[in-house]
């Protein structure tokens, strides 16, 4: 049964297309009365794409290249930015470059990027001494454990006791052999009502 609202996004002439039959993608292209693309089609809007499908699709041989009408809900390398463990790699490499330079805003006002709006984060168990030791001088003991491959908020975990941090390791080593895996986790520092003051 379709909504009785007009979606705000209706009759705007998107053509779209899926490699997915998943009725929440087919019923939201539905809802803003959007057009479905044939699957040859090359003139489309919008693709939904699967996970597995993604590195196909931008293969060379392929030659399909995206023109300015055109967006996919995946990207190459989207990984890099998608799973903890390498976001916080990638955040730790450009740490040095982000600091202290100057963004121009679409006002014309200067705003200085500060690499320490990052939280302190650990990729475990590879740096699990190093925050243990930070763990262990610093006076505000709450961080926040997630692992690097999960979403929906599984397996995360408050840690604010030196007990709880000890056990982390017990812990991932138990996850990893229940699955048969050697999987990452992270951890970082909780940050609650974090406000940064910028110069503007």
């Amino acid at each position: 049964m379709r909504p009785k609202f007009k979606h705000p996004n209706a009759n705007l002439n998107i053509k779209w297309k899926t490699d997915l039959q998943k009725s929440v993608i087919l019923e939201n292209m539905d809802e803003r009365d959007w057009q479905g693309a044939d699957e040859d089609e090359k003139d489309w809007n919008f693709y939904w794409i699967s996970v597995r499908n993604v590195k196909a699709f931008f293969h060379p041989r392929t030659g399909h290249k995206l023109n300015n009408r055109q967006i996919v809900n995946h990207f190459l390398h989207y990984a890099e930015l998608t799973k903890k463990d390498l976001m916080v790699k990638n955040f730790k490499k450009n740490r040095k470059e982000v600091d202290k330079k100057v963004l121009i805003q679409p006002n014309g006002k200067e705003f200085f990027l500060d690499a320490e709006i990052i939280p302190k984060t650990y990729i475990l168990p590879q740096e699990y001494t190093m925050f243990m030791e930070e763990f262990c001088k610093t006076k505000n003991k709450k961080w926040i454990f997630k692992p690097a491959g999960s979403s929906q908020g599984k397996g995360i975990q408050l840690i604010n006791k030196v007990s709880s941090a000890r056990n982390l390791q017990h812990s991932f080593n138990r996850k990893n052999l229940k699955k048969g895996k050697n999987d990452s986790f992270v951890i970082s520092r909780y940050i609650g009502n974090y406000i940064h003051q910028a110069t503007l």
